[in-house]
């Protein structure tokens, strides 16, 4: 009598984060949404160009730089895993970016996804969603889009009304 095995399929998922507790968060978030096997290798955000390429159904970026964030520096690590993970969907996320990152992000640098949170839960909801083939993100996750960019024009018709107080 032969004994077949069945291979339990898993979810690669490369993920760019300082925190391995962090991922140790959404990993068991996937894995109560999803319900099977989850290989998470974590690489610090500083190793783009140091990890080797590889197959992966995801790959979480967090980007968070203090001060002003770099764009070519942002292009070029994107675009630097893409070209080793070409086959893995990316997801940016983060909760301090510029309009102009997302703009980057959304039509120069690589096609992906954007999350303004980094809450576990938030991003293994952005991770389901991907994967399972929506072209669109929830409406909750575009909403933070949306709400994020209605926020900074918000902020700028504010300081030039300031600025125009004060030149009088």
């Amino acid at each position: 009598m032969e004994i077949k095995t069945v291979r339990e399929p898993v979810l690669v998922i490369r993920m760019f984060e300082d925190s391995a507790v962090y991922a140790l968060g959404i990993k068991a978030f996937l894995q109560t949404g999803i319900g099977h096997s989850i290989d998470i290798s974590v690489y610090s955000t500083e190793a783009v160009y140091s990890f080797k390429a590889s197959n992966a159904d995801c790959c979480l970026v967090l980007y968070h730089v203090p001060g002003e964030i770099k764009l070519p520096r942002l292009k070029k690590d994107l675009l630097q895993i893409k070209k080793r993970l070409p086959q893995a969907k990316i997801i940016l996320y983060g909760i301090e970016l510029s309009e102009t990152v997302l703009d980057v992000f959304y039509t120069k640098a690589v096609k992906g996804y954007f999350l303004l949170s980094d809450a576990p839960e938030r991003v293994a909801e952005v991770v389901n969603e991907v994967l399972k083939g929506n072209i669109t993100i929830s409406d909750n996750v575009k909403m933070d889009y949306v709400r994020y960019k209605a926020d900074l024009h918000l902020k700028k018709r504010h300081k030039q009304k300031t600025n125009q107080f004060s030149l009088r």
